[in-house]
This record gives structure tokens, C-alpha cells and sequence, in this order.
């Protein structure tokens, strides 16, 4: 038995189920595809990745990092539930 385990997506221009764990110009080789922009382009794993570094590099959260800070925001757990 095969078990293949790679996040796919179905494209809309081609109408065939595309694999996300390549870039969108690989894709678009694989694929013969003839448009100039993508319009799954961001939801490539590489191009995500890429996106999430230069966030980081410029400063930017994901605000995944403030959700443990608490900031002035009481945590669950202080609440009380009347």
C-alpha cells in the first residue's frame, strides 16, 4: 500500500489537483501552465515560508508570539465564570 502525504490544492485554471509542497513556477512547469500570475501563488508551501521569513526579518508578528504574552488581556484561566 501507498501513502502518499503532501498538502494539494485544486487548481483552477489547469482543473487538476496540484501538490503544495513545491514552488508555484515547478507547479506550473508540472502542469504546462501558460498564465503569467498564479492565482494559488501564496498558498505554495515554499512561497508561505518565504512570506513568514521576510515578516520576521521586517519586524512583523504573526501574532503568535503575543498570544502567550497576555499583554493587558487576562488569561482564560483568571475568569471566573459567574
Amino acid at each position: 500500500m501507498v501513502t502518499f502525504d503532501s498538502p494539494v490544492l485544486l487548481c483552477d485554471v489547469c482543473g487538476e489537483v496540484v501538490l503544495r509542497d513545491t514552488t508555484s513556477e515547478d507547479c506550473a512547469r508540472a502542469h504546462h501552465c501558460q498564465i503569467k500570475e498564479c492565482p494559488h501563488k501564496n498558498e505554495f508551501l515554499e512561497q508561505c515560508r518565504e512570506s513568514q521569513e521576510q515578516s520576521v526579518a521586517a519586524g512583523v508578528g504573526s501574532g503568535a508570539a503575543e498570544i502567550g504574552g497576555g499583554g493587558d488581556r487576562p488569561n482564560a484561566g483568571d475568569q471566573r465564570l459567574d
